[in-house]
């Protein structure tokens, strides 16, 4: 009887050990070994390399639109849904589940979930710049020639907010940033009166009462000598504003005070946000000074605090996504948390830009297609 018990006893130990092997160990066998991984094809997104084509993922879900309209693919590639349009310019961008489609130098803006269209936009002038929230709002930038007009919409496409600027008065609007709640907002002029030059910041609480972007101003900050050329909600409490030589970082509340500043010793290659952290690319030292700190991927927190180094080689880029940072080096790509290395992989073809869609499957982005593939261990 002891016996015949030891038995089963061993044999569901057995099965124990085989189904975790099978279902938690083998799939993620990577995150154990940190090491080399391969990939698996899942579909090709073929281009034809006659049409400029845009692909887009958003809450898992993949877009591709050219300037005739917009499409929705399954993972097999299969066309789920499509949207026809007639646009001078392409410009396609997502934030959380939602995706814009704006055609620039136009006069049209178009916004979708999953389902398809939500919304149809149509405005006076030529839209110069589009931004898009995690909730769905979006932010336009007119030109009619004499005036500039700043247009918010909801996710159903009704006008929230608008504002005319005239160069002469109030310099040109450069962008439009807003949280991911689509609750606060901050506009950029530049101005170039009395031979200087000056990043004028307007801080938008939507949360006040008013039709107007007047009766929405919370306050404003005026960089002099700098041309601040985007801002970054740091998970809508804080702004990093970047310019050519640096960083600030200020909290978004009345006193607009200013929290750190971080100083480019390198040039900074690309800049990248992902929640309340953010990564900089840097590129080679500015001085010879400084030529021992350079090429590496710097992370900051949302009060400008450097928290991990990641050392890169001179022409590496960088995504950044679920904490994740990718750096991507011609074919291959290595994935780091923070300092550590994940694991690291390589394909047969120069990579433009991975994203990463749920779990293991990721797609990436060449010069001419792009590519569904799921990790592997090899």
């Amino acid at each position: 009887m002891k016996k015949n018990r030891l038995q089963v006893t061993l044999l569901l130990f057995i099965v124990i050990v085989v189904t975790i092997f099978l279902l938690i160990i083998k799939p993620n066998l990577y995150r154990f070994t940190q090491g080399k991984v391969g990939f698996e094809t899942l579909y090709v997104f073929k281009q034809d390399a006659m049409v400029k084509e845009s692909l887009v993922v958003a809450d898992k879900n993949i877009f591709l639109a050219t300037v005739e309209g917009i499409e929705r693919r399954s993972e097999s590639g299969k066309r789920l849904w499509s949207k026809s349009f007639h646009f001078n310019e392409l410009l396609l961008t997502s934030k959380g589940k939602y995706v814009a489609a704006v055609d620039l130098t136009g006069k049209e803006a178009y916004i979708f979930d999953a389902d398809g269209m939500i919304a149809q936009i149509v405005v006076s002038n030529e839209i110069v710049y589009a931004t898009l929230s995690e909730s769905g709002h979006l932010a336009l930038i007119l030109d009619s020639g004499k005036e500039q007009y700043i247009e918010i919409y909801n996710k159903d496409g009704d006008k929230n907010v608008e504002r005319k600027t005239v160069f002469e008065e109030h310099g040109y609007p450069v962008f439009i940033e807003l949280s991911d709640n689509g609750e606060k907002g901050i506009t950029c002029h530049l101005n170039t009166n009395n031979n200087k030059v000056e990043s004028i910041i307007t801080f938008l609480d939507f949360s006040k009462s008013g039709k107007t972007l007047k009766d929405r101003v919370l306050g404003h900050r005026v960089f002099e000598d700098v041309l601040i050329s985007r801002a970054y909600f740091l998970e809508n409490e804080k702004v990093a504003f970047a310019g050519k030589n640096g960083i600030k970082f200020v909290n978004f509340d009345e006193n607009l005070s200013e929290v750190a500043s971080v100083n480019f010793s390198c040039e900074a290659l690309q800049i990248k946000k992902d929640g309340k952290n953010l990564f900089v690319n840097y590129g080679e030292a500015s001085s010879y000074e400084e030529q021992g700190k350079q090429f590496y991927v710097g992370k900051y927190d949302q009060s400008g605090q450097l928290i991990s180094e990641v050392s890169t080689e001179n022409d590496a880029k960088i995504s950044v996504s679920d904490g994740t940072t990718y750096l991507i080096n011609g074919n291959e790509i290595s994935a780091y948390k923070g300092d550590k290395l994940v694991w690291e992989s390589s394909v047969s073809k120069e990579i433009e830009d991975v994203k990463h869609l749920y779990k293991d499957v990721y797609l990436i982005e060449y010069q001419n297609n792009y590519e569904l593939l799921r990790l592997k261990s090899i």
